[in-house]
């Protein structure tokens, strides 16, 4: 039988809660000129480092303290930032940098760091400044690669995206007897959080020493956790250890859950998502997971944001499904109640 669990921010737990958001972080800017002239150093690059906070809402990357996870970059990570006065290059790609650096000033690329040791640029250029000394700049993690951001009277908008196809990093808890997979698990398996979508937006001047841009979590993750199989009550199933091939979450037809979106940020920072079709499915596609009889399995997934969510519409048609696929063959199929 499947049970559901809906997690809320930190101030809003209950106690059998499970929907929640992701992360806070912030990044600094830094660049020169003036501010009511045009820019006299229009063409010039503006140059970005970062760090991150200790967020206290649910962020990645760490060990849960408290209902929170402590956000660490990983080397190689990726965002995307966009100068909305910037008309020179008004868009460009960063890769993170995380290293250490030894008395040769040789570097060694780590992960597990609040801070980066440098952004660098991805393409020929970074963002530039134009012929105005200011600028709102809006950022995006994940990078959303080739998509091109569009100034809006309020703000920005970009097409993101989130996957039909994730990661979950699954690991044995051996007193709960259950296969606990994570989104967020730092792992050789899954070294980024690619749909752990975050934005952030801040207005600079070119006579600023730094910009600080903090990171606002948008993504809505999704947690399910199904007790164990009896095998004794399905028919043909001989074997106590099946070995997981897939899990699929199953909205009804009308909600989109993956797929690509437009996400709009104003100068607020308020993040608001319209997908731009109705992908209702996300798979969880597991390297290697024994499930026996008695054990359990406990997965995430990461939604195109929306608020509002409800696990049910009605006692129809329209419920939300779970199915877990065997390399045998053998599929289980559960459907959720209506949570109101």
């Amino acid at each position: 039988m499947g049970v559901i669990i809906i997690k809320r921010k930190p101030q809003e737990m209950k106690k059998h809660n499970i929907i929640y958001l992701i992360g806070v972080v912030c990044m600094m800017a830094s660049c020169l000129g003036g501010v009511d002239t045009p820019n006299p150093l229009k063409g010039n690059e503006v140059l970005f480092s970062a760090t991150l906070d200790g967020a206290q809402t649910k962020t990645l990357y760490g060990d849960e303290t408290n209902g929170a996870f402590r956000v660490n970059w990983v080397h190689n990570d990726l965002i995307t930032v966009f100068g909305s006065e910037c008309t020179a290059v008004p868009q460009a790609e960063y890769r993170i940098a995380t290293v250490s650096v030894d008395a040769n000033g040789t570097e060694t690329p780590v992960s597990g760091q609040n801070s980066a040791s440098y952004l660098q640029r991805t393409g020929a250029a970074g963002v530039q400044w134009g012929d105005k000394s200011e600028s709102d700049f809006y950022a995006v993690y994940p990078s959303v690669g080739e998509s091109e951001f569009t100034k809006t009277d309020n703000g920005a908008s970009v097409v993101a995206h989130i996957r039909p196809v994730q990661k979950n990093v699954f690991q044995f808890d051996e007193k709960t007897k259950t296969w606990v997979g994570t989104p967020y698990a730092q792992n050789v398996n899954n070294p980024t959080m690619q749909d752990a979508i975050m934005t952030a937006k801040t207005t600079a001047n070119a006579e600023q020493n730094t910009v600080n841009l903090t990171f606002r979590p948008i993504s809505t993750v999704l947690k399910f956790r199904f007790a164990g199989f009896d095998y004794t009550t399905n028919v043909g199933v001989e074997q106590t250890t099946i070995s997981v091939r897939s899990i699929t979450l199953q909205a009804p037809p009308s909600v989109a859950i993956a797929g690509d979106f437009n996400l709009a940020i104003d100068k607020n920072n308020k993040a608001t998502a319209t997908p731009r079709e109705a992908v209702n499915t996300i798979t969880i596609q597991p390297d290697s997971l024994p499930l026996a009889a008695g054990q359990a399995v406990e997965f995430s997934v990461y939604t195109i944001p929306q608020q509002g969510l409800k696990l049910g519409v009605n006692e129809g048609s329209d419920l939300w499904k779970v199915k877990i696929e065997t390399t045998s063959g053998t599929s289980f199929t559960y459907k959720m109640r209506p949570s109101g």
